[in-house]
């Protein structure tokens, strides 16, 4: 169904009046109505739809804040290879001094250290909070495609359900008609009140059935207002661009689609990178079989008052100190870590699997039922062209009265069904459609605003 366009102005020329600032003055209100005055609005198209629901919806905002944790985990990692630097002050008073220490002390400090090494576990620990990183950029990318497949089904369950209303309402133009006809071959005759009543009938059912398409319409926006964000009362057909909808997509060969999976599916990519995150939390888990090497420098000012500088007795002291330890015994917790990454890593492997197989049977489940689809859509198509020639032979037999009102009943019912084929097999293949984009990762992202770059590690505060 496409979407109408909106009526034209036409804007009344102003009368003559013979005079030249009458005509200016005429000229110059014209021009302010013309600017005053809103234009056609701009009938919104799915993509409009889909970055509108990018932008407003709460659950792109959830999984950029993940993204934004993951960071500062990174961050949190990276920061083991930078120096630490501490500085302290205590300050002592005992209730008697001692040959060991005054009565009245006070010790200021100052140490920077440096860990050397310590088996590889720094390094292993920022390249899994990498790939945790990466692996959440996958699945805001996921949640992304996710948004956009619902925009889109929940639109076209609005061009759907108003295509059902328009002809919903073509069928009850006829029963009106034909009604009309039967009741004047009545008044004269040559109809039997019989047949008036059964075309009465089927009228008001006719009725009833626009009423229901009526509100299926109105449903359908609800749905779509709920999935972009979008206002209902900024939603109705005549504001979509169904255009979109015209035309019979093209499906991509069944390789192609399979490496785009590969390559795009958010939460297959997602799963990968966890699996490699948890290989490096097993070489971090295997650092503890290893000797730890810290490097510290101190400085320590110890005073024999209760306020620093205020003390008489002054001992400054530097230090400079490299240690060396290394675990032999800790209950056997480090095999038990060891062991809880390689499980952890083969049951993430497990999941990519399985997700693997499923995306398979999906694949090959959709371009089935697209085939089907577009069987359907030719065969409706002639069907649609049949049903309607035989509502002519009807309507013109009908009037010569050798038809009856169950031919022509018939002829109206069957058209309407063949207009309902039509659409079924038409919401069949973009449904299909959108769904082989879904599972590819093919929604193309509009450009939305910085925030879009969080997909790509970028603008991250």
């Amino acid at each position: 169904m496409k979407s109408k366009p909106l009526p034209k102005r036409q804007y009344k020329q102003a009368p003559s009046s013979g005079g030249w600032g009458m005509g200016r003055g005429a000229a110059f209100l014209f021009l302010i109505l013309v600017l005053l005055l809103p234009g056609p609005s701009t009938a919104r198209t799915l993509a409009d739809l889909q970055a509108e629901a990018l932008k407003n919806r709460p659950l792109i905002r959830r999984y950029e804040s993940a993204i934004r944790q993951r960071k500062a985990g990174v961050e949190e990692a990276r920061g083991a290879f930078l120096p630490g630097v501490d500085l302290g002050w205590t300050a002592a008073e005992l209730d008697e001094a001692s040959s060991v220490e005054p009565r009245s002390a006070n010790r200021f400090m100052a140490e920077v250290r440096m860990n050397l090494f310590s088996g590889f576990y720094d390094i292993h620990t920022l390249d899994a909070r990498r790939r945790t990183l990466e692996s959440a950029k996958y699945e805001l990318s996921g949640i992304r495609q996710q948004v956009m497949f619902d925009v889109a089904g929940a639109m076209l369950d609005v061009y759907r359900s108003g295509a059902e209303l328009e002809v919903g309402e073509n069928s009850v133009k006829l029963y009106q008609e034909r009604y009309e006809e039967a009741r004047l071959k009545q008044e004269v005759g040559i109809l039997k009140k019989a047949d008036v009543l059964k075309i009465k009938v089927v009228m008001d059912d006719a009725l009833q059935g626009l009423r229901e398409s009526g509100a299926g319409v109105q449903k359908s926006l609800n749905r779509l207002s709920r999935r972009t964000g979008i206002p209902g009362k900024e939603l109705d057909p005549d504001s979509l661009d169904f255009s979109e909808f015209e035309t019979i997509p093209e499906i991509a060969a069944a390789d192609t689609l399979r490496r785009r999976i590969q390559e795009k599916r958010g939460d297959l990519n997602a799963l990968k990178k966890l699996r490699e995150a948890a290989r490096a939390e097993y070489g971090a888990a295997r650092s503890a079989f290893y000797p730890r090497a810290d490097l510290s420098a101190g400085y320590a000012r110890t005073e024999d008052e209760l306020f620093f500088g205020a003390g008489n007795d002054t001992e400054n002291e530097l230090r400079m100190q490299l240690a060396v330890r290394m675990n032999v015994f800790d209950g056997f917790r480090k095999y038990a870590r060891i062991r809880q990454a390689l499980e952890k890593e083969k049951e993430i492997d497990f999941r990519v699997r399985e997700l693997e197989e499923d995306l398979e049977l999906e694949l090959r489940n959709l371009l089935r039922d697209m085939d089907v689809a577009v069987k359907n859509y030719e065969v409706a198509n002639i069907s649609l062209a049949e049903a309607e020639e035989n509502l002519r032979i009807n309507e013109v037999s009908f009037q010569k009265g050798v038809a009856t009102a169950t031919d022509i009943l018939d002829a109206i019912f069957y058209l309407s069904q063949a207009r309902f084929n039509i659409i079924s097999a038409r919401h069949g293949i973009f449904s299909t459609w959108f769904s082989l984009q879904r599972l590819t990762e093919g929604f193309a992202l509009p450009e939305i605003a910085p925030e879009a770059a969080v997909a790509d590690g970028e603008n991250l505060p």
